[in-house]
């Protein structure tokens, strides 16, 4: 009896385990996009047409393009990031 138990135990781990990282692995994708790309996207898209959008119900309606928006802003800071460093490498060994 107890090494049918022991067998078991270690394929019950490995699903526990598979779960629990599926688990993870969705909560952070959710948080990333929810709370990181989302908010990013709006508060860019407020400051750039001056508080018009999004409001209300486009908040909803448009919270693909609102996330589109936050990676769009977040790449383009990150390639701003870049050529800073690549030309101020430059102009440091002139």
């Amino acid at each position: 009896m107890h090494d049918v138990v022991a067998e078991h135990a270690l394929s019950l781990l490995r699903v526990v385990g598979r779960v629990l990282a599926a688990v993870l692995r969705f909560l952070f994708v959710n948080l990333l996009t929810n709370l990181v790309l989302f908010n990013v996207g709006r508060v860019t898209l407020l400051a750039v047409t001056v508080g018009r959008y999004p409001r209300g119900r486009m908040l909803v309606a448009h919270e693909e393009r609102i996330v589109a928006c936050g990676v769009l802003v977040l790449v383009l800071a990150w390639c701003a990031i870049v050529l800073y460093n690549h030309f101020g490498a430059v102009g440091a060994s002139l």
